[in-house]
């Protein structure tokens, strides 16, 4: 389990951290996007409420906010990872020779088919390079709320952490040689 987030800064903090990056980050892309698809906008805002929910928790320390908020950080992860397989899937079953044969026959550029196939083929791996260095670091991130919450449900519980080791009690010993 994860002691700190980023090496240096404590659980809570992360944790704290990274929900106000989402409330955020939520809110900014449901406004600019309101005017363009006003759907994603909604569906951005939507998520807004959870992420507050998790402010709420790290902040008060309640330990049913932050699991709604891991949950619902983890469901996140799990779909995007799954949108980000498809999106690739996506970019790379059209030929790049076809994109650029479209692209210079309708005069959209004046390269030439070889340079053309080079870029669209160096942006297609950059573009994959970045999608997976954001996944992993929302991995990390949701790795990050899910220690906290386990931190927090065992102060607050009392539970054991995994490595604690339990002497059993196995009760009263009575000898057994001589029955009555």
């Amino acid at each position: 389990m994860l002691k700190n987030c980023c090496f240096c800064i404590d659980l809570k903090s992360g944790t704290y951290i990274i929900a106000v990056l989402c409330i955020v980050a939520y809110l900014s892309l449901s406004f600019s996007s309101f005017g363009v698809e006003p759907v994603t906008g909604f569906m951005y805002l939507c998520q807004v409420p959870i992420c507050v929910i998790g402010f709420i928790g790290v902040f008060k320390d309640n330990v049913v906010f932050v699991s709604k908020f891991s949950y619902y950080y983890w469901a996140k992860v799990v779909l995007e990872f799954f949108s980000s397989i498809v999106f690739f899937y996506s970019l790379f079953i059209v030929d790049a020779k076809h994109i650029c044969r479209d692209m210079i026959d309708r005069h959209e550029t004046d390269m030439d088919l070889e340079t053309c196939i080079s870029i669209i083929t160096k942006g297609r791996i950059l573009l994959v390079k970045f999608v997976a260095v954001i996944c992993f670091i929302e991995l990390y991130f949701a790795f990050v709320v899910w220690a906290y919450y386990k931190k927090l449900r065992a102060e607050i519980f009392g539970e054991r952490h995994v490595n604690e080791e339990a002497t059993p009690s196995y009760g009263t010993v009575q000898n057994q040689a001589n029955p009555k």
